[in-house]
């Protein structure tokens, strides 16, 4: 009995893949029989895997660096100190220290009052004092007098009283005419208003010859050295924030420049009618470029962490076993498993664990990639 064993004969490789030229069959006595395959036969093989190119800004080499949480925010500037001065009694204006835009000093005269009609009911008050002082003054020693006679039985209980009542009754005027010289002299002191700090007239709204009435706004004061940003912050971040953190502005007509502050105070109680509360940022304005009424836009730092490895919100990929980046590692990428902490400003995402120090991740969302896929960078 014969049997035949189909051995390999010829391989040959074309451009289209291997092909089984032809097949020799052998007998168990040494006889043999080819068996032409060529244009039957071909071995299937899987075609090359594509190689992805990647652009330098679709992946990020991962290295350690500080993030800082910022919260956006936009306000007004305004002076921190500054006084509406008012008239505390009516007067006719006669002198004017200072014009809008003009600096004064501490104790300048900035309004003066006529003062002719002050004086004289000054002086009336006056005269009506010392009248009665000495109006009092007899009085007291015929009380003395009196006094004296009534021990000696000499003059009678009704000539007390009446000396008593009399005395009384000067008293009681002497305190009254004092007192309404004290309102005088007080008025006439402020017939001069002066200015209460260093700073630059704001607004000046009466002139020389004007009559004032009591109460009415003369002028306004501020000293721009010391400015503060007014900014909304919505009720649900404002707990985020502390007096003490630091921010960073930019101030409308400074271009290009980034003003530092300081928060100063947050206010108790939101504004009326809206969910936002006011933020109170402290600036410093050595150079007198800023000025009250400019808009300011920038941050307030909240948080800053050093020596954090961070990616970026879309390199993060998710599947049925959970979060994970796709590592390139020799030209292929790499599932690489990954626990991530808090979100920051900007998209960034702290990674706790699973990647490290010079990794490089794919950080664009490409679809159709995943494990194994082969990629490289190209384009630098």
């Amino acid at each position: 009995m014969t049997v035949w064993i189909r051995s390999l004969a010829l391989v040959a490789m074309t451009g289209a893949g291997l092909y089984l030229a032809s097949t020799l069959l052998v007998s168990s006595d040494g006889a043999s029989q080819g068996v032409d395959t060529t244009a039957g036969a071909q071995a299937a093989v899987p075609p090359a895997q594509p190689v992805m190119e990647l652009l330098p800004r679709e992946v990020l080499r991962v290295m350690p660096a500080t993030i800082a949480e910022r919260l956006t925010v936009s306000g007004e500037v305004q002076p921190v100190q500054r006084v509406i001065l008012r008239a505390r009694s009516a007067g006719v204006v006669v002198e004017l220290g200072a014009r809008e835009g003009e600096a004064v000093r501490t104790g300048d005269l900035l309004v003066r009052f006529d003062t002719e009609d002050l004086a004289a009911t000054l002086a009336l008050r006056q005269s009506e004092i010392d009248a009665t002082e000495a109006r009092l003054l007899f009085a007291r020693q015929a009380l003395d007098r009196i006094e004296r006679l009534a021990e000696r039985t000499i003059a009678t209980q009704e000539q007390l009283d009446q000396a008593r009542r009399e005395a009384a009754v000067l008293q009681a005027q002497l305190d009254g005419l004092r007192a309404q010289a004290g309102i005088a002299q007080a008025t006439l002191r402020d017939a001069e208003i002066r200015a209460p700090f260093d700073g630059v007239v704001a607004s000046r709204n009466v002139d020389i010859g004007e009559r004032a009435s009591a109460e009415a706004e003369l002028m306004t004061l501020v000293d721009p050295s010391r400015l503060e940003a007014r900014v909304l912050i919505a009720t649900r971040d404002v707990s985020r924030l502390a007096s003490g953190q630091s921010a960073e502005l930019r101030i409308d007509g400074l271009e290009g420049e980034t003003v530092r502050g300081t928060v100063l105070r947050i206010n108790p109680v939101a504004n009326d009618g809206s969910r936002f509360i006011v933020v109170h940022i402290g600036l410093v304005n050595p150079d007198g470029r800023l000025r009250g009424g400019m808009f300011a836009t920038g941050t307030i730092l909240v948080e800053e962490r050093a020596d954090v490895l961070a990616l970026p919100a879309t390199a993060l990929r998710e599947d049925e076993a959970g979060a994970y980046v796709l590592r390139l590692v020799e030209g292929r990428l790499e599932r690489r498993p990954v626990v991530t902490g808090a979100t920051w400003s900007g998209g960034q995402v702290e990674i706790r664990e699973g990647i490290a120090p010079g990794d490089m991740i794919l950080i664009a969302p490409l679809p159709g990639l995943g494990d194994g896929a082969l990629a490289e960078v190209t384009g630098g």
